[in-house]
């Protein structure tokens, strides 16, 4: 069993923060935006296995 570290990605939060576009009309006007997303490279848990060179 290997003990597990705080993901890299998301400082061990688990979720990121993304810009994403927002559209504001029916037309393509819109701007960016920021959203919360679950961090993709832990799935949301915070922490991951560390890789064998860095134990």
């Amino acid at each position: 069993m290997s003990n597990l570290i705080d993901c890299p990605e998301c400082d061990g939060d688990g979720t990121v923060e993304r810009e994403v576009w927002v559209r504001q009309s029916a037309t393509w006007h819109g701007d960016f935006g920021s959203e919360v997303q679950d961090c993709d490279n832990c799935n949301g848990k915070g922490q991951i296995e560390p890789l064998e060179e860095d134990e």
